[in-house]
């Protein structure tokens, strides 16, 4: 809900009778008006900025190579052009819209989204024909053509002229007056609300109340002004530069310098959450930034399954800020002859130096017994704020409550406000030329929402509602052979939470987690409700993975009396193995880390591939070793196995652990890489023997095993 200008709020919607003040209407002299920009020039100027745009920000990195087409023209309250509206196209799609001013006196692009503006929906144009049509026949007038307004960022209307006729002697006099509709509220806005200035039938001697008198002592007139005129030089020096960089070879082409598009700099508060408006925009805005705050941790605050209510933070809010959306203000009627309903304006409506204070209730309620000093939350307000001062709040990761306390001012009254708004800041971006503000609004549906980048200073005034807390720090550190994330010392907000995640480099594991120098075994490990400073350490060690696994044996052990010395050769055995699928396999039996396999003079394993490993009889000696791996299936096997004797050898073979030999036929899995490299390069050194030869080439030892 907008923040109205309290001055102008003491009379609520008149259902007989609107009464408006009559705005003077003048086209403007395009050919003396030497500020006037034209669709031409704002076409160049769209396009321009689109490839700045891309090129700026990852999440609008799908903008490059779009181009635009004009859209709408927008009004100010004099009848003025005061914007144009473009769509952005990629590969003749809907990719987004941005808004260039008509004027040199505004910033060259004023917001741009990947959403859509109000006035391109087709329900909310309805919805607000309908309103008007509403109002203009409890005036017994005629209802005009509609004319779309953009009076600064976020504030879209539609301008609806009535007629109205009275006869007095025969003689018919016509009376022209303007209803406003707002189109993101969808609902009729007093003139003198828009304009600024007061319904006649407010009392110029009505005393202001107290929350009147704090509001125009915060915003006064003069500041405004002077605001203004800083705004206006600002903006026609951005012109200029603009100016400068774009090409003069054809108005309605881009004719962009692609050189000068520079990558700016962004920064975007993630996980923010998005509410639709409930009880007003103030308390709305501002429980996006509590809840965000709940969500990193602070679970003191409530959560609510409520879709219909919406967050109970936002009404918690809207009563600390004294939001006006009781009964006695958020009354709705129906006017019988016609059916329809008008609703009071005010509804929602929050004074914005109470938004600071609504919030420092919201944080402070739920202490639960601990102190100020160790929660130390806290919301303050900053007036006419600096962009350094919303870079600090962001790159803080601090999202905070901005209200433009005046949507903007029309050219030759500098002094005038529209109306009033508040959203949640949640990031920004900087371009080559100029600032803008990431925020979350308060109007559209939560599934179908898209960020809103809106110039920064694209308003009459504004106020910045920062929510800080005390910080406690964590340090974090980790050994050799592995990390921990987050590194290093980082100041968490006050009843937040922070997780730490320990991984190992590979070969090693986690020998020991610290916290506040005692050990836990938690990884990842979450500080919760922090409220006070904390360490977390964490150490390695290598891993001691087995080297070698025994995957299955066959038959008994080797016995001298079942083979004795020259029986040619032993049973077939069969092997049931299991295979993971890791590591190699090989058949056992080493002196030392499977260098070599013992056997008598040859051997036979047969695999359920179809592959024969196949030793020739030989003189006894260390065999290089046989690996199995290409054979095997991961999981069941079925292998046979014959070990040959044909030099009067005894049969010895295999080992559980791959070294040394305890006469059972093993099939094992080596998993450590040196042993297996050691055992492929034991291959290439082994011996060669002269089958079925007493003469060896070289000299060995032939005592039997």
């Amino acid at each position: 809900m907008r923040l109205f200008k309290p001055a102008v709020i003491l009379l609520v919607l008149l259902l007989a009778a609107m009464i408006m003040v009559p705005i003077a209407s003048a086209a403007p002299n395009k050919v003396m008006d030497v500020n006037f920009v034209s669709v031409e020039k704002a076409t160049t100027v769209a396009n321009f900025y689109v490839n700045q745009i891309s090129s700026s920000t990852q999440k609008y990195s799908d903008w490059k190579g779009a181009v635009v087409q004009k859209a709408t023209t927008y009004y100010d309250l004099n009848g003025k052009e005061s914007a144009y509206s473009f769509d952005v196209l990629q590969h003749g799609q809907y990719a987004g819209y941005l808004i260039v001013s008509a004027t040199r006196n505004n910033y060259p692009v004023l917001e741009f989204s990947k959403g859509k503006t109000p006035d391109r929906e087709m329900s909310t144009q309805t919805e607000a024909k309908e309103l008007a049509t509403t109002v203009a026949k409890s005036q017994q007038a005629s209802l005009g053509s509609g004319r779309p307004l953009y009076l600064g960022a976020t504030f879209f209307y539609m301008e609806y002229p009535v007629e109205k006729t009275s006869t007095v002697k025969t003689t018919t006099q016509q009376s022209q007056e303007n209803i406003y509709v707002d189109l993101y509220e969808r609902k009729i806005v007093d003139q003198g609300k828009v304009s600024g200035t007061l319904s006649t039938s407010q009392s110029s001697n009505t005393e202001p109340t107290a929350a009147q008198a704090q509001t125009s002592i915060t915003f006064d007139q003069k500041a405004i002004q002077n605001f203004q005129i800083q705004t206006k030089q600002e903006a026609q020096a951005e012109w200029n530069a603009i100016d400068g960089k774009i090409t003069k070879n054809g108005v309605n082409q881009p004719a962009v310098e692609l050189s000068a598009v520079q990558s700016g700099q962004t920064k975007y508060i993630d996980h923010v959450p998005y509410y639709d408006w409930t009880y007003g925009c103030s308390p709305t805005a501002g429980s996006m930034v509590v809840g965000y705050w709940r969500d990193q941790g602070l679970t003191r605050i409530p959560v609510s399954t409520n879709t219909i209510t919406g967050d109970p933070v936002t009404k918690e809010l809207a009563d600390a800020m004294g939001t006006l959306y009781g009964s006695n203000y958020c009354q709705c009627w129906i006017i019988p002859i016609i059916n329809k309903k008008i609703c009071n304006p005010l509804c929602g409506f929050t004074v914005p130096v109470m938004i600071a204070p609504g919030i420092n209730s919201e944080l402070n309620k739920y202490q639960y017994g601990i102190t100020n000093s160790q929660y130390g939350w806290n919301a303050g307000n900053i007036y006419f704020p600096s962009w350094s001062d919303f870079q600090n709040e962001i790159d803080a990761g601090r999202p905070f409550e901005l209200s433009m306390t005046s949507g903007g001012a029309p050219e030759d009254q500098p002094n005038t406000p529209y109306n009033h708004h508040s959203v949640a800041a949640v990031g920004y971006m900087v371009t080559s030329f100029d600032n803008f503000v990431t925020i979350h609004d308060t109007w559209e549906t939560p599934s179908l929402y898209y960020d809103h980048m809106i110039r920064y200073n694209n308003w009459a005034a504004a106020m910045n509602t920062w929510v800080r807390s005390r910080t406690y720090s964590i340090t974090s550190s980790a050994g050799s052979n592995g990390k921990i994330d987050p590194a290093g010392t980082i100041n968490v907000p006050s009843g937040t939470r922070w997780s730490y995640t320990i991984t190992p480099d590979s070969g090693y594991i986690i020998d020991q987690i610290l916290v506040d120098n005692s050990p836990v075994t938690q990884n990842p490990y979450t500080f919760s409700d922090v409220t006070s400073d904390h360490t977390i350490t964490a150490t390695f060690k290598e891993e001691a993975l087995p080297a070698i696994v025994p995957l299955c044996q066959a038959g008994n052990a080797f016995d001298a009396t079942m083979y004795p010395q020259n029986w040619p050769q032993s049973d077939p055995m069969t092997f049931s193995c299991n295979w993971d699928g890791n590591g190699r396999v090989y058949l056992s039996g080493s002196s030392s880390e499977l260098i070599g396999t013992y056997a008598d003079d040859g051997f036979t394993v047969d695999t359920p591939n179809g592959i024969q490993f196949d030793a020739e009889g030989h003189y006894a000696h260390q065999h290089a070793p046989l690996e199995l791996t290409s054979g095997m299936n991961t999981g069941s096997n079925t292998l046979t196995l014959i070990v040959r004797n044909y030099m009067g050898l005894s049969m010895s073979y295999g080992s559980s652990t791959g070294i040394g030999t305890d006469q059972t036929p093993y099939i094992i899995e080596v998993n450590d890489q040196s042993m297996i490299a050691a055992a492929q390069s034991s291959a290439a050194k082994a011996f060669t023997f002269v089958p079925n030869s007493t003469e060896l080439k070289e000299s060995v030892s032939t005592t039997a095993i």
